[in-house]
């Protein structure tokens, strides 16, 4: 983790962007926030046990169909540490939060506000705010660069800055709307021609 960690803070140096806080989500299972997040929820009346599992009743904040909380082997969905995580942020005093996240994890926003009102702590409906980003397509000498999470293959935003630099990489991901899908085309980014926006504006 610390050497994944390093490699990120280097990644996002080179891109112009510093985090003030980090925060792991192991500390919330670790300082018990977890644990006190479900056990809230369940004195709240809003769960209920079937098939060895605990789950929320989200279907009366809107969502399609109720949620497991805590599975039959006892481990917890990943949505509940993020209820837990922004339970923090309201504790702490944060009245306007945006969670950026990519658009594979849009049902997250529903479980997660309906977590956050099942515990009736006087958060607004909407909280948090959601930036959802599709992903990028990578083009490089004409073809697709293949990105696949089960071969290890990926690009980084690293990658990106050293083939074209920090600005071009920068004016390419924010010329779209985030929901928007981004074709990010290397080559492009490279040319000294007024085909190349970056180019164009500098």
């Amino acid at each position: 983790m610390a050497y994944l960690r390093k490699e990120q803070d280097a990644d996002l140096q080179a891109f112009g962007v510093k985090f003030d806080v980090y925060y792991l989500e192991s500390s919330l299972y670790t300082e018990g926030r977890v644990d006190k997040t479900v056990k809230a929820l369940v004195a709240s009346g809003k769960t209920y046990e079937k098939d060895g599992a605990l789950w929320l009743r989200t279907t009366d904040y809107g969502d399609d169909k109720d949620r497991v909380v805590r599975k039959s082997d006892g481990g917890y969905t990943y949505f509940v540490p993020d209820v837990a995580y922004h339970v923090t942020k309201w504790e702490r005093g944060f009245r306007k939060v945006i969670d950026v996240q990519g658009t594979d994890h849009h049902s997250t926003v529903t479980r997660v506000r309906a977590g956050l009102q099942a515990l009736d702590l006087g958060i607004p409906k909407d909280y948090p705010d959601y930036v959802l980003h599709s992903l990028v397509k990578v083009m490089r000498g004409g073809e697709e660069v293949k990105i696949s999470k089960r071969a290890g293959s990926y690009v980084t935003v690293r990658d990106l800055i050293d083939w074209v630099g920090r600005d071009a990489v920068r004016f390419f991901l924010v010329s779209r709307k985030a929901d928007y899908e981004i074709v990010f085309d290397v080559d492009l980014a490279r040319e000294k021609s007024l085909e190349n926006p970056v180019y164009y504006v500098q």
